[in-house]
């Protein structure tokens, strides 16, 4: 007879990427069977307030590639791995708006087709990369422009929360309901802890981000980086 290689207890589970434990028993012990797992949408949960709602499920693409085609450049440039994330790893990249462009104009983005009236949560880690500020604007998604400001962790401008990392490093996120049926979160370096007043890029300064997700519901999710979608 096999012998048992897993027993369980206390209610925690192992857990591995793309995989679900299944089990059987022999003799009351817990036998683990790995099943091959892949979902490309989104499951569906009932909330500790008895609500259903999509699982957590980042809707962006590629996560901490802004390089990536799929997101999309407005006059600016992504360098990408510049510097180390706030967990020490090197995968944050930089924005940068392109020299002599408006501010105003220069962002990275992905839309993402969504209902009217769905509950979407989007959040960013920033760091200061010669622009101070992190300004987004939420197309379709109350059109509302916030700013963070990414030296003394305040939000200058709109409603969103900054939540103070580590190494300088801020986590970003804003809450809302989508006004359209196609949705796009538009990050902007930005020099002006305010809309009014900004200036030009010079091809140097920006700022340095990773760790985007998108999500549905009303409960804000853990992250779950994307790397092959």
């Amino acid at each position: 007879m096999e012998n048992p290689s897993l027993i369980i207890g206390a209610d925690k589970w192992a857990t591995k990427e793309s995989k679900l434990l299944g089990y059987r028993t022999i003799n009351s012990k817990y036998l683990p069977i790995e099943i091959d797992t892949l979902r490309a949408s989104s499951a569906t949960v009932v909330n500790e307030n008895g609500v259903l709602e999509n699982a957590c499920y980042n809707l962006l693409s590629y996560s901490e590639e802004f390089d990536n085609a799929n997101w999309v450049k407005s006059v600016s440039t992504v360098i990408a791995n510049s510097i180390n994330n706030d967990l020490g790893q090197l995968t944050a990249d930089k924005i940068i708006p392109n020299n002599g462009v408006g501010l105003t104009g220069a962002y990275i983005y992905q839309n993402y087709a969504v209902n009217i009236g769905d509950t979407i949560n989007f959040s960013f880690h920033a760091k200061a990369g010669g622009f101070n500020n992190a300004r987004v604007f939420a197309s379709g998604y109350g059109n509302a422009v916030i700013i963070f400001d990414l030296l003394n962790g305040a939000v200058t401008e709109g409603t969103g929360t900054i939540e103070n990392l580590q190494n300088g490093w801020y986590k970003c996120s804003l809450s809302g309901t989508a006004i359209a049926t196609s949705i796009s979160l538009r990050i902007y370096p930005f020099d002006t802890p305010t809309s009014s007043g900004a200036g030009n890029g010079n091809g140097v300064d920006g700022i340095y981000a990773t760790k985007a997700q998108l999500t549905q519901g009303t409960t804000l999710r853990p992250y779950q980086a994307t790397t092959n979608r």
